[in-house]
């Protein structure tokens, strides 16, 4: 298989070297992902006053638990697209691409739904001071709507990661760093939007990274290459580990989204407990061979 020349060869040479190449735009990346909301409280501290700095800052922690809950959620795409890729198992590489970029899709619009209309609540139950509630409550509906990107953001880099390429998704958070750093300056200052602006500016920053990491899923040669229209389920196919009768029609068509979603999520609690006990190396992919690999259960 041809490799490009952003992927990491994980099974020759010496181990140092690769450990380093590979774990450092991990790191830099986590940390990039939770400064977004220290640069929109750094810029709102400065231009907007402290009201405004107080109603970022009180939704800090709110939000790391949620970046960090689904960045640890994305492992379950990386799991299963390091075991199929070091396997060469294709078919089974581009059906957890195109089933884990739907399941992104769907938890994302629903985690924006549930942060508009929840944020306020979440807010009061951290006992945010009455004076600012309202502006973090703003801020907290806002950054919501760009779950979706955040989410497909997470889970291609997943993807990415998982062939052994972690410079490309620290690239684009770099990128969509300035950006959100620009914008905040730029409709802080000039449009004197404050809490929103900061907002704004973080959603088109988390939608750039998006589809700068989606641009390069589907310009990628080879089993992770991304089709959006494969990502839809045909009508009639059914998933290995899903033998059930379902009614044909429109129900079939839907009763295949929930299957392979549901898939993924059953793989990614299984793997994560061998992660556990194996020391990660399900995670990685590089000491993967096909007679160690249990088979998948039926349900």
């Amino acid at each position: 298989m041809k490799k490009n020349k952003y992927e990491i060869d994980m099974c020759n040479g010496t181990i140092m070297d690769k450990l380093i190449s590979f774990s450092l735009p991990l790191m830099v990346s986590g940390i990039l992902q939770l400064m977004f909301n220290a640069v929109d409280i750094i810029v709102v501290g400065r231009f907007s006053g402290s009201q405004a700095l107080a109603a970022v800052g009180s939704t800090t922690a709110l939000i790391n638990v949620f970046i960090n809950l689904f960045m640890g959620i994305s492992l379950g795409a990386n799991v299963l697209a390091a075991r199929y890729y070091a396997a060469g198992r294709d078919r089974e590489m581009s059906e957890t691409v195109h089933t884990s970029i739907m399941l992104a899709l769907i938890s994302g619009v629903v985690m924006a739904f549930v942060g508009v209309f929840f944020a306020k609540g979440a807010l009061e139950l951290m006992d945010t001071p009455a004076d600012v509630i309202d502006q973090s409550a703003l801020y907290m509906r806002i950054y919501f709507m760009g779950m979706p990107f955040f989410m497909l953001y997470n889970y291609g880099a997943a993807i990415l990661r998982a062939v052994g390429d972690t410079k490309r998704p620290l690239y684009f958070l770099i990128v969509s760093g300035v950006i959100n750093a620009g914008l905040n300056m730029f409709l802080v200052i000039v449009f004197s939007l404050g809490v929103a602006g900061v907002a704004i500016a973080t959603v088109v920053s988390q939608a750039i990274s998006c589809v700068l990491v989606l641009r390069c899923l589907y310009k990628s040669e080879g089993s992770y290459q991304l089709r959006f229209s494969k990502a839809v389920p045909e009508k009639g196919l059914h998933h290995p580990d899903f033998p059930g009768r379902h009614p044909g029609g429109y129900s079939e068509y839907r009763y295949q989204l929930l299957e392979r979603a549901a898939a993924v999520i059953r793989q990614f609690l299984r793997f994560d407990c061998n992660g556990r006990l194996h020391g990660g190396q399900q995670c990685a992919g590089i000491f993967y061979t096909p007679q160690s690999t249990p088979s998948p259960r039926r349900a």
